[in-house]
């Protein structure tokens, strides 16, 4: 039987109870401090509940109750085989267990194939359990041999799956497991609405109306940062409500940290709601009136049409007084907006996140405190980028004062760290010096060398899927953009495979294009530079410059919808 590749809406989860998300099982001595810590890391930081085996454990014999305790009690179950998984007698017993757990089993093929581990007297495992005969009795190895049977004929992940890219494999797992979990990763905000029609709006049950947030992958530890703003949120007290802006430089972690916010104290009230990009959408025809109905939608399942920005507000004092709820406003960066989605319309108890780059905002009389997130010092943002370039915490040798050169110039913000670090990840010293080169005779007036950089290094048809992705179909499903850019003469499979490789792209559950808000203000800014004209670019997306085009009589044929969309020049959406 040959593997499948894992596809998460295959398996369903029990509603029982469980005390862990996700238990790995591994080979202590392998990957403990490579692999395994990121993936760790990764999945601790977006929320999912690990449990993972501490070097400290005392160990016998057999496996401790603690370990049997956490394989019963996991919803998924994941054994990471390599090489040497074999020859430790307590992982072949974490496996014999897990076949009889009712968790989901999701195995991970490191560095050995399937049929190694299915057929252990061949291959990688065959000498460890020559080894076993004569030191454990015929049933428990028979136990075994059954259990890595079963196991390697589920589907699961290879390293295959990513042609070898440990960062591109982490991040697939992360992303399954969270579909498996059937956690909802991005807020229903970040799917944007046909500008030219309503939507019907989809009752959202009680029950689920406070989910998890997914956080971006990373191994940068967020916890200061949140003790600080949840002591200024100061949730235990219901007199009040509190808003608390976290204000910062471009791609230096707020979304991410008002993220882990969100779902370190989301349980602590009635309802929440995330409104992302609030800067974009407030371009947007009627955009304020629609942030307002998706706050209604989220705290109240309110399904009816809000009109306009002063019909929002007497919707919201109206219905929200009683309503206990946790607020996340991303990307605001003008008063006005503030006050029409903030307003003095939530109940006791309420709190307010805001993220934003201007220091000013802090001054709104809507803001009662201010958090600064400064950017990584060099230690941390060499450690932070060492595990995006090498895949561990400190540069490979031969690289020390190159990786130190390039954390110079990200100036400490993790957004640049990670995509460089993406970006020249399994390169030789020749290409990164090139890099350098390029990143130090940058002009003073470009505002995202490090981002830029990473685009040039994408070939000419991935570029241009960059940019519609940034001006065009941020937020859009994937197939109906895929049909388009099929249309356009362009290979989207390999392209969104490289881009997501190189941190520039995610796709949700829902199959969406997701992008970082400084990534999309490069690709603006890139069309941007292409004219001073707007009928000279090669796409339009904003709807004054849209409309001046139109009245000049530069555009044969126009379509709002990307799966069917025709025109000569430019291309809009």
């Amino acid at each position: 039987m040959s593997l499948t590749r894992y596809n998460p809406a295959h398996r369903t989860l029990s509603l029982v109870p469980r005390t862990y998300d996700v238990f790995l099982s591994f080979r202590g001595g392998d990957i403990r401090k490579t692999f395994v810590d990121h993936l760790y890391a990764s999945l601790d930081n977006a929320g999912v509940n690990v449990f993972l085996d501490s070097q400290k454990l005392i160990r016998g014999d057999e496996i401790s109750s603690t370990i049997q305790e956490a394989i019963k009690n996991s919803a998924i179950l994941i054994p990471i085989f390599t090489k040497n998984f074999a020859e430790s007698h307590w992982c072949l017993d974490e496996v014999a267990h897990m076949c009889k757990a009712n968790g989901i089993i999701i195995p991970l093929f490191y560095d050995v194939q399937p049929t190694e581990v299915r057929n252990p007297e061949r291959g990688a495992f065959s000498k460890a359990f020559e080894q076993k005969k004569g030191r454990y009795s015929l049933q428990r190895i028979k136990e075994w041999k059954n259990a890595l049977s079963k196991v390697s004929s589920l589907s699961g992940w290879c390293k295959d799956d990513t042609s070898g890219f440990e960062a591109g494999l982490v991040k697939l797992v992360v992303q399954d497991v969270f579909k498996t979990l059937e956690k909802k990763v991005i807020p229903e905000d970040e799917i944007p609405e046909d500008p030219l029609e309503e939507e019907p709006l989809e009752e959202i049950p009680p029950e689920i109306r406070n989910e998890p947030l997914r956080i971006s992958n990373s191994v940068f530890s967020m916890e200061d940062h949140m003790i600080e703003v949840i002591k200024m949120l100061e949730i235990d007290s219901d007199e009040n409500v509190l808003t608390v802006a976290i204000y910062g430089k471009g791609g230096v972690g707020k979304t991410s940290l008002a993220k882990a916010i969100h779902n370190h104290i989301d349980h602590r009230f009635d309802a929440t709601c995330y409104v992302s990009d609030v800067r974009h959408k407030v371009q947007h025809t009627n955009g304020i009136s629609k942030m307002q109905r998706q706050i209604l939608k989220n705290l109240v399942n309110f399904k009816d049409k809000v009109n306009d920005e002063a019909h929002g507000k007497i919707l919201m004092k109206g219905r929200l007084r009683s309503i206990k709820a946790l607020v996340i406003l991303e990307y605001v960066d003008d008063c006005k907006q503030l006050e029409a989605l903030r307003g003095d319309w939530f109940g006791p108890g309420s709190r307010v996140l805001v993220t934003t780059l201007d220091a000013n905002l802090i001054q709104n009389e809507n803001v009662d405190f201010g958090y600064e997130i400064q950017a990584l010092d060099e230690e941390h943002a060499l450690e932070f980028f060492s595990w995006h370039a090498f895949m561990r915490e400190k540069p490979d040798e031969g690289y020390e004062d190159l990786s130190h050169k390039v954390v110079s110039i990200c100036n400490g913000l993790p957004l640049s760290l990670e995509i460089l670090g993406a970006h020249l990840y399994n390169k030789d010293t020749s290409y990164w010096n090139q890099a350098l080169e390029m990143l130090e005779h940058s002009t003073c007036h470009d505002k995202y060398p490090a981002l830029r950089l990473c685009w040039y290094g994408l070939n000419s048809e991935q570029r241009e899927m960059f940019l519609d992705m940034a001006c065009l179909f941020t937020g859009r499903k994937r197939q109906s953009v895929n049909s388009f850019w099929e249309a356009s003469g362009l290979d989207p499979n390999v392209g969104l495979t490289n881009m997501i490789l190189k941190s520039l792209i995610r796709i949700d559950e829902d199959e969406r294009f997701i992008m970082h808000s400084e990534l999309r203000d490069m690709g603006s800014a890139i069309v941007a530079e292409e004219s001073v004209e707007p009928g000279k670019r090669s796409r339009l997306w904003k709807p004054d410059e849209v409309e001046l085009v139109v009245m000049e009589g530069k555009v044969r044929f126009l379509s709002l919808n990307p799966s069917t969309l025709l025109c000569s020049p430019p291309i809009f959406c």
